[in-house]
């Protein structure tokens, strides 16, 4: 059960939606270590020495001039349980 279709199967009604595509530039590597330590789901286990040997290249990539840029998929809705609809008639 997921989405919009599990919320209402559960007996939500979703009331609005959006999403959006966003991008993130990255300058330097210690930007983008900052980000992933703040956002722990984006690298799950995320560990800069463990990922030292590739953080170096991009940090060679990045001062060359040469960013990251990263593309993320978000979204936002609102729901509300419904009141006095279906299985209200057990109350």
């Amino acid at each position: 059960m997921t989405g919009v279709a599990g919320l209402a199967e559960a007996g939500l009604t979703v009331t609005w939606s959006a999403q959006a595509r966003v991008r993130t530039v990255f300058h330097d590597v210690g930007a983008l270590v900052l980000f992933l330590r703040m956002v722990p789901w984006q690298v799950p286990g995320f560990d800069a020495a463990r990922y030292g040997h590739r953080l170096r290249a991009l940090h060679e990539r990045m001062a060359s001039g040469r960013p990251l840029t990263a593309y993320t998929h978000r979204f936002a809705l609102l729901a509300r349980r419904s009141i006095g609809g279906e299985g209200a008639e057990g109350r």
